[in-house]
């Protein structure tokens, strides 16, 4: 957590869900991206494969599909959080 004006204050409800979005990546990073070309670098990347983790949608296994899909349609490149909300099928 950063100590700039833009931090949540310790307690908060908003460093709460900060704190449960980072274990929510880790968990997602360390788990499904071993046989990935292109691995995700940013926390936001990955708040879309969350839902994917619920058993109704395959208890994860679809997370390396749904990030491949993500790196194309970035063009190989790193997906965007948009990029990877599209396959995920949890577009607002």
């Amino acid at each position: 957590m950063t100590n700039g004006p833009v931090a949540p204050r310790a307690g908060s409800a908003g460093s709460t869900r900060r704190a449960y979005q980072l274990l929510d990546a880790h968990t997602i990073a360390t788990s499904y991206f071993d046989q990935v070309e292109v691995t995700p670098t940013q926390e936001r990347q990955l708040r879309p494969l969350k839902v994917l983790l619920k058993v109704a949608h395959g208890a994860g296994a679809r997370i390396p599909e749904v990030w491949e899909i993500a790196v194309k349609l970035a063009d190989g490149g790193q997906p965007t959080h948009g990029q990877v909300t599209i396959p995920c099928g949890t577009q607002p």
